[in-house]
């Protein structure tokens, strides 16, 4: 009883550190993450982590959202300067230009409005959307259908500013999307400590494939810094991720197949992963579903090694917040 309490001690700790240096937003009506991520300079993914467990589609008017970085100061300190609150609800609409990768699911996701409502809203029939497109997302008066032509052919107001979206995968953005992901369906994303207070994919490559002989070298397909050998957060992209090669981060050879094994440098069964670590292995682990999604119409379960490996191990550690992540990327049943 003792240990457990400790331990989901660890996880609030954990979870009130990483809100430590935000400030509290109120939702109102009409507002979406994505509306919070444009109007407060944040991505979408800092704050989900900030908020585990949210659901931008339950947002409803009078909820309280943790905006990250933000400070103290409520609402009013964190409000565009310049801003008048009676241009948020002027019935000025909101766009999203397409980028290369999205998808109408990804932009739910991201704003908070159905896919089903995008396609109304943008007279799209079969879900097809190209980059550059611009996609009305809501409306200050009541949603009415808009077909694209008249988006695309007509003056409309400016895109807003849109904060990045991904803060540590656009550093290594370019090697993530460098392989073509076909021949191999991943069906699962798994989370593991190195179980060393250092380390770096380097490291890893060199111990792997010279002491323990693994011919594919470095057993997991990425892995994520903490300050040491390399940045706090720093996703390092590994050889079996650009070759699309079976992982060895498994003790099942089958389940190494279909496995994304992402590996965070640090012992937590002794120590808990920085904030940017963890901030860098949600959006990793957002962008590979999204994209390992559009490719082959399959979302990678998110699993920590510990629950799907078939022999008994501890990894990630005592105090990885395992049940924090699983509020935010849906529960592991053992599928």
């Amino acid at each position: 009883m003792c240990k457990r309490f400790l331990s989901a001690c660890g996880v609030i700790f954990l979870l009130l550190l990483q809100v430590a240096d935000a400030a509290t937003h109120t939702v109102k009506k009409g507002e979406t993450l994505y509306s919070l991520s444009h109007n407060y300079g944040v991505s979408v993914s800092e704050i989900v982590a900030a908020n585990p467990g949210i659901d931008s589609r339950s947002l409803k008017p009078g909820d309280a959202v943790q905006i990250p970085g933000a400070g103290s100061g409520g609402n009013s300190a964190l409000e565009k300067p310049g801003k008048d609150k009676s241009q948020e609800d002027s019935g000025e609409p909101e766009f999203y230009v397409v980028k290369k990768g999205d998808t109408l699911s990804s932009i739910s996701r991201q704003s908070g409005v159905s896919p089903a409502e995008i396609m109304r809203l943008n007279g799209l029939r079969n879900g097809q959307i190209r980059v550059g497109q611009k996609l009305l997302l809501k409306t200050g008066s009541p949603l009415r259908a808009v077909p694209v032509a008249r988006i695309e052919n007509s003056p409309a107001p400016k895109p807003p500013r849109v904060a990045p979206r991904y803060l540590f995968v656009s550093r290594a953005k370019d090697k993530i999307d460098e392989p073509r992901i076909g021949s191999r369906i991943w069906r699962y994303i798994v989370v593991h400590h190195s179980g060393t207070p250092n380390g770096s994919a380097r490291i890893f490559e060199y111990y792997h494939r010279n002491v323990r002989g693994m011919e594919n070298g470095m057993a997991y397909h990425f892995v994520i810094g903490n300050g040491t050998d390399t940045g706090d957060g720093e996703i390092e992209v590994g050889n079996r991720w650009l070759k699309q090669l079976q992982g060895g981060h498994l003790r099942s050879e089958e389940q190494d197949e279909v496995a994304i094994g992402i590996c965070l440098v640090g012992d937590f069964n002794t120590t808990r992963p920085t904030r940017k670590q963890m901030a860098a292995l949600i959006e990793l682990i957002t962008y590979l579903q999204d994209r390992v999604q559009n490719v082959e119409h399959i979302k990678p379960r998110f699993v920590v090694h510990r629950d799907i490996n078939i022999r008994p191990t501890a990894c990630p550690g005592k105090y990885f917040p395992a049940e924090a992540m699983y509020k935010l990327f849906g529960p592991w049943t053992g599928e």
